[in-house]
């Protein structure tokens, strides 16, 4: 009989060597054991028994059945099911009797076995490993820890309780479909672990890490709920779900399916990387870290404190909402229809197009906001200190706030109130109106118009039009005419133009900083003051003065009682005298001073000045207007200052030298 024993323990260790195979030999943390502990068959423990393996190796050719009412204990010990082709040996928690569940305890063990089934039963293992087993949990509490500890792929169903903690082990929850919960929770905590789908499930996530691998999915469905605190999450997606993050690291959250996410106080040097919400799911964030938010399909996020120790991008489309307050935006894109408030916030750059809406109320915009199709920009108690460019029938409208440089282009709208412009430009045909606002520049663009363009009358304007008061006559079909009006303000305090086109337009009486004539323009200006001037194309430029002329010397001081001449160089003098105590000489009769045409100079007259020997020769060209200043700083020879007298005498003096040399000729050579 015992010859028969040791026969069989022969054999089955003959099986061991052979029907495992060798890349799934177990890895075991306990000891060799010289001695192991043979099953023949199946490892049944019966209910109301304890299994208790101590520093052991457990071989069993067949499965491990724990009844209910049952226990198994593993410590420092390693356990195996072998397997053979056409039977699936694994180990199974049997459902319990009674009240009585089953129960497997374990630390520092291995159980190589397929596949391990727990139904409504209480496990607790630490540093235990199942290197090639795929978890069942069903109604059941399953606890979990010890950084040695490696599971390959644990599904929980039916009111489970997953409790994971230390877990770092390289193949941690994973390898084989991680985590997935069904109607169950799981809470995993200071540990590394790979993917987790939820259905109708809470996931608590605390100090842990999930792996960086593609395959390292977070997936939660159908009313399931995470909470990650402290930990790091690399790809998380929510289906109908809810996203809780507090003080974590997440790389990447989508949002679908009517799904909600609260996110709070993740801060340097933890961030959000990128958020994404689509299908009316709603997003809560404050006092975060963001690097990337984007929202789509009715989607809603609302935020405090939101900020970013790098760029912050935001995007909305497609209907969705966006409300941030105390917050820093770097690039805020808005298209399809949704709408964005920011209160009390920053902002680098603004792109709102489609229909879309932005507010930014008591707020800051660093850089520049673009408005064009149908998109509508609104202003309250904002400071924008860059360019605000509207275009292609959109709006801008401000209260309260300070620009530095606002464009309405093409057909759009901009409406301004009770705040202050640096420069503002009406290129095209926009419509602008002004009212109670202080505006530095004003600058307006027109092409293929004819009429006549006038000057503020008074500093303080009640009313001003640009078509109405300078009465611009109907234009071709291929005009800009930007509608200006300026209501109950001071004048700006330079007025621009850019005319091109076929445009024929006489200014009168005008103060401009800036006049640009383009293309074929025609533009004729009278007593009007023009501090730049520039003339392209085949554009010409008339300007008529009466002209005020003042002579100073070197120390800018007037000089009374100096020559003076206005000379037109095709006919001569036009006018001469001497200036009076003031330094002045007027000539009150309006001539045409220059004509610039292209880039040149095509007729200028020219004003001189002479006392003593100071003398001083310019061109009316070089002025913008009839008040000229000429400075004598030339110290001139007695030979020009009597130029005129030099030339009569040198043409008098060849008028007789060639009289005399026609009377000394022979009379036969005539």
């Amino acid at each position: 009989m015992k010859k028969l024993k040791v026969l069989m323990l022969v054999l089955i260790c003959f099986l061991a060597a052979f029907c495992l195979p060798i890349n799934k030999l177990p890895v075991c943390s306990a000891t060799y054991d010289p001695n192991p502990i043979m099953y023949p068959s199946d490892l049944v423990i019966q209910s109301g028994s304890i299994q208790t393996f101590v520093n052991s190796t457990v071989i069993v050719n067949g499965s491990i059945i724990v009844e209910g009412n049952a226990t198994l204990k593993l410590e420092n010990t390693n356990i195996t099911t072998l397997q053979e082709p056409g039977f699936l040996r694994n180990l199974t928690l049997e459902y319990p009797i009674g009240s009585a569940k089953s129960q497997l305890i374990g630390k520092n063990s291995t159980i190589n076995t397929r596949k391990i089934n727990v139904n409504e039963a209480f496990v607790s293992i630490a540093n235990l490993s199942t290197p090639n087993a795929a978890w069942t949990i069903t109604d059941s509490y399953f606890n979990i820890s010890g950084k040695n500890s490696q599971i390959d792929g644990l599904t929980a169903s039916d009111n489970s309780n997953v409790q994971i903690s230390h877990l770092n082990g390289a193949h941690t929850l994973g390898n084989k479909g991680g985590i997935t919960l069904i109607n169950s929770s799981a809470t995993i905590f200071h540990s590394l672990f790979n993917s987790t789908n939820a259905n109708n499930s809470n996931i608590t996530i605390l100090d842990s890490t999930q792996t960086t691998t593609t395959r390292a999915i977070i997936s939660l469905f159908n009313h399931s709920t995470i909470n990650s605190t402290d930990s790091s999450l690399n790809a998380l997606q929510a289906n109908n779900a809810t996203v809780y993050v507090t003080n974590s690291t997440v790389i990447n959250e989508t949002l679908l399916g009517n799904s909600a996410t609260l996110i709070n106080r993740v801060q340097h040097p933890n961030e959000v990387d990128g958020l994404t919400l689509y299908d009316e799911s709603t997003a809560q964030i404050a006092l975060t870290d963001l690097r990337v938010l984007s929202l789509f399909n009715k989607s809603t996020a609302t935020g405090a404190n939101v900020v970013s120790t790098l760029t912050l991008q935001v995007s909305a489309a497609q209907d969705a909402s966006l409300n941030f307050n105390s917050s820093t935006v770097t690039n805020l894109a808005a298209s399809g229809n949704a709408s964005i408030v920011l209160k009390s916030s920053k902002a680098t750059q603004l792109i709102v197009s489609g229909n879309a809406t932005v507010a930014m109320l008591n707020s800051t915009l660093g850089n520049q906001a673009y408005a064009y199709n149908n998109a509508r920009i609104y202003f309250n108690g904002t400071a924008a200190n860059g360019l605000v460019d509207t275009q292609g029938f959109s709006k801008v409208v401000a209260y309260k706030s300070h620009f530095t440089l606002v464009n309405g282009r093409d057909s759009s709208s901009v409406f301004i109130n009770a705040s202050s412009v640096m420069g503002l430009g009406a290129l095209g045909s926009p419509n602008i109106m002004v009212s109670n606002t202080t505006v530095n520049s004003l600058e307006i663009q027109a092409r293929s118009v004819n009429g006549t363009i006038k000057g503020f009358n008074q500093p303080y304007i009640k009313y001003w039009n640009f078509e109405q008061n300078c009465t611009i006559s109907n234009p071709p079909s291929d005009v800009f005419l930007p509608n200006v009006t300026l209501l109950n303000m001071q004048r700006p305090q330079h007025l621009s133009y850019q005319i091109f086109g076929n445009s024929n337009v006489t200014i009168e009486n005008a103060d401009i900083e800036s006049l640009i004539a383009q293309d074929s323009t025609t533009i004729t200006a009278y007593n009007s003051t023009i501090n730049v001037l520039k003339v392209n194309g085949q554009s010409t430029v008339y300007s008529y003065w009466t002209i005020n002329l003042k002579v100073t010397n070197s120390q800018n001081s007037t000089v009374s009682g100096a020559q003076v001449r206005i000379i037109d160089p095709k006919t001569g003098v036009i006018s001469q005298g001497e200036t009076d105590s003031k330094g002045e000489y007027v000539y009150n009769t309006q001539v045409l001073a220059s004509v610039i045409g292209g880039t040149r100079v095509i007729s200028s007259l020219v004003f001189e000045a002479q006392s003593g020997n100071n003398f001083a020769r310019v061109p009316a060209s070089d002025f913008g207007s009839g008040n000229v200043i000429i400075q004598l700083k030339t110290q001139i020879p007695w030979w020009q200052q009597n130029w005129y007298l030099l030339a009569t005498i040198i043409i008098l003096g060849l008028l007789i030298f060639t009289i005399l040399i026609r009377r000394r000729r022979p009379l036969g050579n005539s």
